[in-house]
């Protein structure tokens, strides 16, 4: 139970230290005694002090207060804002961002849909928000159609708006689609890429992922790149030799490379390879391989 004592910080002299009473908050108790305080003096209806709370609590760690900037956001701001406060998508975004990258991206596009629905204008931010959640379930379909509003919304030249729609399609087994729009695409970068080379490694096609892999500029080659046409190897099986050319090529490793090449060599029954890769590797990371 929080308790506030009586001074000249008393959080219901300022919206300030209200806020910051809040940021501490941990349980839905402690968060119900505040709301009533915020009721009474009259804060609840103050529009900047309840946008902060908002702002402020929707991206935390705990879901009680995550909670409560949702139900704060619906009940204060989503249906009672004039038509110019409408207008900005902010304080949306950032309810669709909670549930996008929470535990329950599916309720991010019905917020992204009552958006519409009331006359909010969506941005880039919004768009790429739900791809991301669509994304991480699954919904294909849903993805497609958000795809549709881009481009009518004439908003498909921003490059990470197009790296969400190629992690959707790659992510959904989509590579056809994916493979489509990363050719159209105009500039390209290492999130590009690497995408397309995940998604042909992911489904067994290491030919395409390695004439994209070489095909790639040196400058947006990373290690991220470098694993996964490591990792792809690996797993064929018989790719192993191709895997070692590779890894003798990086121009940097970490625990991921050293590992991915150790795996290989044991799967191989290599295991004199294994061992001399096991001395080669930096102590450093070797301690971080052992926790």
């Amino acid at each position: 139970m929080l308790v506030v004592y009586a001074n000249s910080n008393h959080p219901w002299n300022s919206t300030h230290q209200t806020l910051l009473l809040l940021q501490k908050c941990k349980t839905s108790n402690d968060l119900n005694q505040i709301h009533a305080r915020m009721i009474t003096s009259g804060f609840i209806k103050n529009t900047n002090f309840t946008s902060k709370v908002i702002t402020n609590l929707s991206s935390s760690p705990y879901t009680p207060l995550v909670e409560f900037a949702r139900y704060i956001f619906f009940a204060r701001h989503a249906f009672r804002m004039g038509k110019k406060k409408r207008e900005d998508p902010y304080l949306w975004n950032a309810i669709i961002k909670s549930y996008s990258h929470g535990v329950e991206p599916k309720q991010a596009l019905i917020v992204f849909c009552l958006m519409l629905e009331i006359g909010v204008c969506v941005d880039k931010f919004s768009l790429s928000l739900v791809l991301k959640a669509c994304s991480r379930v699954g919904l294909v379909k849903e993805g497609m159609q958000i795809h549709g509003l881009l481009r009518k919304m004439e908003l498909g030249s921003y490059l990470f708006l197009q790296n969400c729609l190629i992690g959707l399609y790659v992510k959904c087994g989509c590579l056809e689609f994916a493979r489509q729009l990363f050719d159209r695409m105009p500039t390209r970068d290492s999130v590009s890429f690497n995408s397309m080379i995940d998604g042909y490694v992911k489904c067994g096609n290491i030919n395409s992922a390695r004439e994209l892999f070489d095909f790639m500029p040196t400058k947006e080659k990373n290690l991220i790149s470098w694993n996964s046409m490591i990792s792809g190897y690996v797993k064929l099986g018989d790719g192993f030799e191709s895997a070692w050319e590779l890894f003798e090529k990086m121009p940097e490793r970490d625990l991921i490379s050293w590992n991915s090449m150790i795996d290989g060599c044991v799967k191989c029954g290599k295991m004199n390879d294994a061992q001399a890769l096991f001395k080669r590797m930096p102590k450093g990371m070797w301690s971080v391989g052992l926790i």
